[in-house]
């Protein structure tokens, strides 16, 4: 009540004073106060709050739902997608070094027979690539001698690599043999 009356004077403090009971009393001029400070409208407000805090709840749980199901499904279909069977790209790069390391080794290289090289790779390169050699010899004083060919150039899409090899012993170096390759799928 202490608030109905500090805003009675603040609207007219001679009115407050002079009405009591009678006339234009308390009531009428507490109504009076109530539509004209908007207390009325304050309480529509609050309650218009409480079912709009309803809605917005509403939207943000199935917001959540609709996000959920979307991971659900991203889950699902990246687990069923089958894992390739084939050696992935980076893998092919190290096989085709691995094997150009394994028949410098064996010493195939010495020769410099474009048969034999094709037939060994073709005993240790998996089945799912293809691979092909090109052969730069140079002299033992660096001098360019010639170039071959070992199987078929791959001209789609392909991996390459180089190596530098040195055909014969340190000290009796006969040639240095510049291998690039090219290594790709089998289609």
């Amino acid at each position: 009540m202490d608030l109905i009356m500090k805003l009675k004077k603040m609207v007219n403090p001679k009115a407050s004073k002079r009405l009591g009971a009678s006339g234009f009393g308390y009531s009428q001029l507490e109504t009076g106060l109530q539509t004209s400070f908007g207390l009325p409208r304050l309480l529509m407000k609050a309650e218009a709050s409480k079912r709009l805090r309803g809605y917005v709840f509403s939207l943000d749980a199935s917001f959540a739902v609709f996000v959920f199901m979307i991971i659900l499904m991203a889950t699902i279909f990246y687990i069923r997608t089958p894992f390739s069977s084939q050696v992935p790209d980076a893998s092919a790069v190290l096989i085709a070094s691995d094997i150009i390391s394994a028949l410098d080794k064996q010493n195939v290289f010495d020769t410099l027979d474009t048969t034999s090289i094709s037939n060994n790779i073709n005993q240790v390169l998996p089945s799912n690539l293809n691979m092909s050699l090109k052969l730069q010899i140079y002299k033992d004083n660096l001098q360019f001698q010639e170039t071959k060919q070992v199987n078929t150039d791959l001209n789609e899409s392909y991996y390459k690599g180089k190596w530098l090899l040195i055909v014969g012993n340190i000290t009796d170096v006969k040639n240095f043999v510049l291998v690039e390759y090219k290594v790709g799928f089998a289609k």
